[in-house]
């Protein structure tokens, strides 16, 4: 089935709706394979931090009160001192706690070695007002990359199901509706084409007018009976006026501004003349349609070229007259 005009500028709107769909179903479903596990790395490594600093304060502020207690006995390994710290090495496996005098010397380490990547974060131990060693405790990021991987698990299969959902759906709908518009313009122009055929056959056209556009569309017959060969259906409402008579044109114009004010049918016969320089006898109706508030909705002719038979008729008159002269004279 060949595609008509609209139906091929409601495919080139269509693709770009489509393209652009496409492209936010790609955000999206990055956003949901990539950014949901990156928004549970970034959370992890916040609450982890978060509870690091209070956690190093803590331990140093231990450590503190232990040298504050045993100044001669904390620079050497002290079972109390790993009894005081163990709890937080047993909570978090993967912490790893050391205490270092001003020199750098190890006091105590306990804990595993925490695995790349981890935070790192160090308080100062106090003796009074000085400082006399550190405590540094370092967090594997290890167990928080971990759930990352889970929730990427999770994730990427989900945006790629979304991805497909996002654009299989309204690609369907494009596929229907494009279907159906170009069934309907089928139809139209079948419709047209047959109209068109009948208007030919009669010598007739028609027209109908557009107020909010200012335009007239006209038949293809139509058309061809004013003269216009262009196949421009679509033309400037007052584009028709030059072409009546110049001593039809105010009766024209009267019956076609009393047609829009008053709703009222107009019959209305005048000449025309064509570019070629010909000269027809055109038999018009007219008819309007007003809202509520008397303002025009649309406006619609139909007329016929009535030439022929304006001749014939002329020549029936003539020919009456004749014979009536005929009785006359044997009279």
């Amino acid at each position: 089935m060949p595609e008509t005009q609209p139906a091929i500028e409601f495919e080139q709107w269509s693709s770009r709706i489509r393209r652009t769909i496409v492209l936010l179903a790609g955000v999206l479903s990055v956003f949901v394979g990539v950014g949901i596990p990156s928004l549970v790395l970034v959370l992890g490594v916040m609450d982890t931090r978060a509870d690091l600093e209070p956690s190093v304060g803590r331990q140093a502020a231990i450590v503190s009160i232990f040298v504050y207690a045993n100044p001669s006995l904390w620079m050497f390994e002290d079972v109390r001192l790993t009894a005081l710290l163990r709890p937080d090495v047993d909570y978090n496996p993967g912490v790893r706690i050391r205490v270092v005098t001003r020199d750098e010397k190890t006091v105590l380490d306990i804990g595993q070695q925490a695995d790349a990547p981890s935070i790192l974060r160090t308080a100062p131990v106090r003796d009074g007002d000085q400082i006399v060693g550190a405590v540094v405790t370092t967090m594997s990021l290890g167990p928080i990359i971990a759930r990352t991987g889970l929730a990427a698990l999770g994730s990427v299969p989900l945006g790629v199901v979304l991805f497909l959902v996002v654009w299989l759906w309204p690609n369907r709908i494009y596929r229907f509706a494009f279907a159906r518009l170009t069934e309907m313009e089928q139809r139209v122009r079948r419709t047209a084409s047959n109209l068109n055929k009948a208007q030919e056959i009669a010598n007739m056209g028609s027209w109908a007018f557009d107020p909010l556009l200012d335009r007239r569309l006209w038949s293809e017959h139509g058309l061809r009976l004013f003269g216009y060969r262009d196949g421009i259906v679509e033309r400037p409402s007052m584009d028709w006026h030059d072409r009546v008579h110049r001593d039809d044109q105010a009766a024209v114009q009267s019956a076609y501004d009393r047609n829009r004010c008053t709703g009222l049918l107009q019959k209305l016969q005048y000449r025309l003349q064509r570019p070629d320089g010909t000269e027809v006898i055109i038999e018009e109706r007219i008819e309007a349609r007003l809202d509520a508030d008397g303002r025009l909705v649309s406006q619609t002719g139909v007329f016929q070229d009535i030439t022929e038979r304006h001749a014939l008729e002329a020549q029936f008159l003539q020919s009456q007259k004749m014979e009536t002269v005929g009785h006359r004279g044997i009279g």
